[in-house]
Order: C-alpha cells, then structure tokens, then sequence
C-alpha cells in the first residue's frame, strides 16, 4: 500500500463532504494527509487551520495558504476562531487525555454533515500500550465516544498505517426519527 494510499478514505469521502457541509479544515498533526487536506480546502475555498509542534511542518503548510499554530495543541485551542467545521483530522498528541480535550472542543463547532476524523482508533495489539509512541491510547477516545448516543462513529479498522480511522457526525437529534 502507498504512502498516499493510507488516506484514500479522507480523499474519497473530503469532497462529497466539503461538497455539502459549509466550513473550515483542520488538522491536529501534519503529516501524509497533509497534501489532501490542503487539496480539499483549496478546492473548495475553506480555510485549512494546522496545528503542530514541529516548526519546520508548519513553515510547509504556511507557505501553502494555511492558518497554523505551531506548538502544543491545547495551548492553541484558545487562538481557534468560533466558526464552523467541516471536516477536521486529530492525529498529533497520542494520548486519551490529549485527545478527548482536542475532540470536547472541535465537536461542538463541527457542522451537522460534518466530519471528525480520529487516527490510531484501531491499533495492532503489539502497539496496544499507555506508552506505545505509535498509537498510543486513543483506542480509549473511540471506546468512548462510540457509548455516546448524540453522534455517530464508525472506525475503519485496517487503514490509516493500519492503526485505524474514525469518522464521527454530530446526530440532528431535532429530526422526528430522533425525537422521543
């Protein structure tokens, strides 16, 4: 499998979604998906915010037309502006604690037909760790979230460098199949 490959999902299913959903982009650690976020966000004339700890990645994704925050993603969140979301990737720190902070904040800005991603959901269980540097802990992230009845997850197990790819959407709980 290719290195571009790893990221077919977010290629195949960022146009359809950016096609019907208004908002920005945005990623929590850039890396291979990098270039497609940035294709789909200049494709369709939405901002692209990246936030990374690596200075020379965010010079890269500067010189691209992107909004960047260089250094800890929790520490940036306050500098976010209040827009809507369309689709975004969280892929930087690996840790639950980390990640459930960076998804509480993005989900409640993610537009109804929206997209979260959350990498490293479905790792191989020689990875499987609270200190493994591939995927870390953020299984527990998607455990959690999938117990949730106002969303919608679904995980792609053996994609994404195999360590897993999940979607989220926001429920339209106001729609009368919802109601209770």
């Amino acid at each position: 499998m290719g290195k571009r490959q790893d990221w077919t999902i977010i290629e195949q299913l960022g146009g359809i979604i950016l096609k019907n959903t208004e908002g920005c982009t945005f990623e929590v650690g850039l890396g291979r998906s990098t270039p497609i976020f940035i294709k789909l966000a200049d494709s369709f004339k939405r901002d692209h915010y990246c936030f990374d700890k690596l200075e020379r990645k965010c010079n890269w994704a500067k010189e691209r037309g992107c909004k960047v925050f260089i250094g800890n993603s929790l520490d940036s969140l306050s500098q976010f502006p209040d827009i809507p979301i369309a689709m975004g990737l969280i892929d930087g720190d690996h840790q639950y604690e980390t990640v459930i902070q960076e998804v509480n904040f993005f989900l409640p800005k993610l537009a109804y037909g929206g997209v979260l991603f959350l990498h490293d959901t479905y790792p191989p269980e020689k990875w499987v760790s609270e200190k493994s540097k591939h995927c870390g802990n953020v299984y527990k992230v998607r455990q959690e979230l999938e117990t949730r009845n106002d969303i919608w997850v679904f995980t792609w197990p053996y994609t994404a460098a195999d360590c897993g790819l999940t979607m989220i959407m926001k429920k339209e709980l106001n729609r009368p199949y919802y109601r209770k």
